[in-house]
């Protein structure tokens, strides 16, 4: 997130059907009605140790975008503007490029459009080599010794994460939502509302990108994430605003969910160019 320009997104009167963040709603005399949540989660099935949902979150008339990922399926690999020297592009360019499964933002960056706020690490390019003291969560990958985890959320105040971090190809740092013990770690008080793209972990280890279009605070989305039953053991914020996208190749075609800043002033920014991209694909 850096500096974010909304747009405006025209409004037809009366009866319709509107796609919303990633959710159908139904909008009927100037009244915006979720559709009711599944009791439980439905799945889609992508590829072997892929899979994805759309998860209502009616108190907040949103959808939750989910892309559930087996990290023994499925290898995680990140594309980084100050790597390959080439200009940042869009999720969906950078996916067809290197025949990606699905994408998401790294992390948020500094005024040159490039750094990351936080440490990241590509093998041995390093994208920013500062340790962020305010930032609790590290997403690792790609392990180089046998017997670790192929990907792992780490908590920076829980786990050895000095150890662990130079035994990973892959390193991103960024906001915890909440602690072990479920806390939620956003301010209450912090009434800034917009798009979110997220990283998470589940009891089984399965990693997800999340993205919610509809915008919310981080602490609303936080809450809601932890109302559903993802069994979620950690998650970490990636990216707010126009810029938050999580894009998924089903049968060919792209599935893309873009972000925005608020209900009135939106924008579809699904080719915003982004210069840091974390994707996946089957192992």
């Amino acid at each position: 997130m850096f500096f974010q320009v909304a747009g405006r997104r025209a409004v037809l009167p009366l009866l319709f059907f509107a796609l919303l963040g990633s959710g159908l709603y139904a909008f009927t005399g100037g009244s915006l009605l979720a559709q009711e949540p599944p009791a439980d989660i439905a799945w889609q099935t992508v590829d072997s140790g892929l899979t994805y949902a759309l998860i209502p979150l009616p108190e907040k008339n949103a959808v939750l975008a989910c892309v559930r990922m087996d990290p023994k399926q499925i290898r995680f690999s990140l594309h980084l503007s100050s790597e390959s020297g080439a200009a940042p592009m869009p999720l969906t360019v950078c996916m067809e490029r290197h025949k990606l499964s699905a994408a998401i933002n790294t992390s948020m960056y500094l005024p040159d459009r490039r750094t990351s706020i936080g440490y990241l690490r590509n093998g041995a390019h390093e994208n920013n080599r500062r340790i962020a003291t305010k930032l609790g969560a590290f997403f690792v990958a790609e392990p180089l010794e046998p017997g670790l985890p192929q990907a792992a959320l780490l908590d920076k105040e829980m786990d050895d994460w000095q150890t662990l971090l130079p035994k990973y190809a892959i390193v991103v740092q960024n906001f915890r939502l909440f602690s072990p013990k479920k806390t939620i770690l956003w301010p209450q008080s912090n009434g800034s509302m917009h798009s979110i793209a997220a990283i998470a972990q589940d009891e089984d280890g399965s990693i997800l990108f999340l993205h919610c279009g509809s915008p919310l605070t981080v602490y609303d989305f936080t809450k809601a994430l932890l109302s559903l039953t993802l069994r979620l053991k950690a998650a970490m914020y990636v990216e707010g605003g126009s810029e938050a996208q999580l894009s998924l190749r089903q049968d060919g075609k792209f599935l893309t969910w873009a972000g925005r800043n608020s209900i009135l002033l939106s924008t579809d920014t699904a080719q915003m160019p982004l210069p840091n991209i974390l994707s996946a694909q089957p192992r």
